[in-house]
């Protein structure tokens, strides 16, 4: 066992060293550990970094931009893209598991930036180990501060518990079960959706979410909804003391379209 040991770790730090996106360090001159603490985590500076559209207004350097005579258009010179590569080790000193080397468990190829002043976007296309292709998961545009207001739109394809806690920033290998759970038939979970989200905060630490999504997550390629009904999720919190504390609560309501099997008329479940 103290021999694999060190062979853990080097496999855990090539991991984690790989798992930001080195894009924006190029562009702004930063190290990645200014919004990462720990990789992949976002801490504070990663967090707002990414709510304002993925830059730094002081830090915009004129000679990375196309001037197109637009002012509402912002067009960077190269396209920000960058990959992620997973990689992890199991073993078993008693053999009651497979020992294996997963690598490459999962690639990202990831690609992030602002397009104008209040408009950015995010995604990235996932592969799995031999190299089978699992396609786009997120992949939204944002819009901020709709006509003014400290409102915040998100358009596209995007987590549903991302505001509670984001996904690709957790330090976790495996996912948080209850996000993909789903009760009996039901398509509906709090896994990957398609659809609109607002969000928006108030100078006292409140926070909010309002989501409108299909309600049948993102497994059906071509189906983009496989009923009429839409689905709906809430959430409110308040920070305390300085950010340290955070309560809050989220609701999820919806209906959707019953099974349908010979003999049986189509069912509504809520």
């Amino acid at each position: 066992m103290k021999k694999i040991l060190p062979l853990v770790l080097a496999v855990l730090g090539l991991a984690q060293a790989a798992a930001a996106i080195p894009s924006f360090s190029r562009k702004y001159g930063y190290s990645c550990q200014v919004c990462h603490d720990p990789i992949p985590h976002l801490n504070a500076v990663g967090e707002k970094f990414m709510r304002h559209g993925f830059k730094i207004s002081d830090k915009e350097k004129p000679q990375s931009m196309v001037d197109t005579g637009d002012p509402l258009l912002s067009l960077p010179q190269s396209i920000p893209l960058s990959f992620r590569i997973d990689s992890y080790l199991a073993y078993s000193p008693n053999g009651t598991t497979k020992s294996d080397f997963h690598t490459p468990a999962a690639v990202k190829f990831i690609s992030a930036g602002n397009i104008s002043d209040s408009i950015s976007y995010y995604t990235y296309f996932l592969m799995t180990e031999n190299a089978k292709i699992v396609g786009l998961e997120d992949s939204y545009l944002n819009f901020r501060h709709i006509f003014g207001l400290p409102v915040d739109v998100l358009f596209g394809q995007f987590r549903l518990t991302d505001p509670v806690a984001l996904a690709e920033s957790r330090l976790t290998f495996e996912e948080y079960a209850i996000y993909g759970f789903s009760v009996g038939q039901s398509r509906i979970n709090l896994a990957y959706e398609r659809g609109i989200q607002l969000s928006g905060g108030t100078k006292y630490g409140t926070d909010f979410v309002l989501s409108l999504v299909n309600g049948n997550g993102i497994e059906g390629q071509e189906i983009f909804d496989s009923d009429k009904y839409k689905c709906l999720l809430g959430r409110v919190a308040q920070s305390f003391a300085k950010d340290s504390l955070r309560v809050g609560v989220l609701a999820y309501g919806g209906k959707e379209a019953g099974p349908s099997t010979p003999g049986i008329s189509d069912q509504q479940a809520d």
